[in-house]
């Protein structure tokens, strides 16, 4: 019996593995995947170590059972690997898309399911990743799946209404967070910095930023105000952007991710009934 088996392995699917060997979750050799090609199969067996087989053989074999694959692949893969189920096994989905009662449904109440939000940060170790669980869910399986995420960052349990979310605040937000970083780089690169320098500089002033957050606990205005000085250079940066609405564009960002998230999940649910 492996003790994880992944059915799709893209970017997320990589970054969980990555995460839980460097965390030594696992061994390579209790870790088994399925991928659509085997180019991409032939990679990442390279790179990890871990067994590569068919997606029913992964459900047959794997404890916990990861679907990371895309959401228009869901019912076509949880079908396959439906005769494979039962009631020891964990399967858990990394999308936004899909209910636990839409999962529930499509497994025929075979196995456990459980909802997972992780992000890509989860590859180094800083990820953060939000769960949520059917009521049903023993203690002993909610503690393997708390302690499997904790491995790859923070982990946080949520009723599954604030998946959304978590969606937009973790799932969606590193590309928000590159964003404003490549920005950043770029007006430095402006006024004649190094594309290199520049990284470096917006890198670490992020990643310095983010843990002292962490670190103190801070409030976040307490914090933007130990910055700026009165009639100073910060200050009139920071007017700039209030100027021009900054806080409330990534209101509208978050509004927006959170939305396509909802229009999402009520879509497979209907996919899933037809």
């Amino acid at each position: 019996m492996f003790k994880l088996g992944l059915i799709g392995c893209g970017n997320m699917g990589e970054a969980i593995i990555s995460g839980l060997l460097k965390a030594k979750w696992s061994t390579p050799e209790e870790i088994i995947i399925s991928t659509k090609t085997s180019a991409r199969s032939d990679k990442i067996k390279h790179a990890y170590g871990v067994v590569v087989s068919t997606n029913a053989e992964v459900a047959q074999k794997a404890a916990i059972i990861i679907l990371a694959v895309k959401p228009n692949m869901y019912r076509e893969v949880i079908q396959e690997i439906v005769p494979f189920l039962d009631e020891t096994k964990v399967l858990v989905s990394i999308t936004p898309s899909f209910s636990l009662e839409t999962l529930r449904h499509l497994s025929g109440g075979k196995a456990q399911v459980v909802r997972a939000m992780p992000n890509t940060p989860a590859k180094v170790g800083f990820g953060m990743t939000g769960v949520t669980f059917e009521k049903e869910t023993s203690q002993d399986t909610r503690q393997e799946i708390l302690t499997m995420f904790s491995c790859l960052g923070k982990v946080l349990e949520v009723p599954e209404d604030m998946m959304k979310v978590v969606g937009s605040l973790s799932g969606s937000a590193p590309a928000f967070i590159e964003l404003f970083m490549k920005a950043m780089v770029d007006a430095g690169v402006s006024y004649g910095m190094s594309p290199e320098d520049a990284h470096l500089l917006v890198v670490q002033t992020v990643l310095g930023t983010a843990q002292l957050a962490a670190s103190t606990q801070k409030p976040f205005a307490s914090m933007i105000d130990d910055v700026c000085s009165k009639g100073g250079s910060t200050i009139r940066g920071i007017s700039s952007l209030k100027e021009n609405q900054f806080e409330e564009m990534i209101h509208r960002a978050v509004e927006k991710t959170t939305e396509r998230f909802i229009e999402m999940n009520q879509e497979s649910k209907v996919f899933s009934e037809k």
